[in-house]
């Protein structure tokens, strides 16, 4: 398993705090999609084990769906959109490496379809993703 580093220095300078915090949110990747795709379906949301429907001001189990499905929609939007800024040519390489853990530019360059760059440009491309990242994380 490689090891992922902290603390590069130039002009994607993060710390070492930052950059994890990045880094894990950008590796739930997947959960949020499996999670967003099983949560499509709002009947799953519905309460069905009371004999009589009531009404009350809280809200009811599609609305608390609809609201997670939101949720989930703009944290996938989120690590997408920040590896297309970051490096919108290699954008399918790059997403595959920072949301899936172990992937490396050797792995990615030993694909059916390679990576189209030298391994300095993707480094560099995947550090400005994380900076980029951090930066759009409350």
């Amino acid at each position: 398993m490689p090891k992922v580093r902290a603390g590069w220095n130039g002009k994607y300078t993060l710390s070492k705090h930052e950059f994890y915090t990045a880094y894990h949110y950008a590796l739930q990747y997947s959960e949020w999609v499996k999670k967003y795709e099983d949560a499509t379906d709002t009947s799953k949301g519905i309460d069905n084990s009371r004999e009589k429907v009531q009404t009350s001001p809280v809200p009811d189990g599609v609305e608390n769906a609809a609201i997670r499905s939101s949720e989930l929609h703009d944290k996938i939007r989120t690590v997408e959109d920040t590896v297309k800024a970051a490096a919108p040519e290699i954008y399918p390489w790059l997403l595959l490496a920072v949301t899936t853990e172990g992937v490396t530019y050797k792995y990615l360059s030993g694909l059916e379809k390679p990576i189209p760059c030298g391994k300095d440009y993707y480094y560099l491309r995947r550090r400005r993703f994380y900076y980029m990242l951090s930066h759009k994380l409350p």
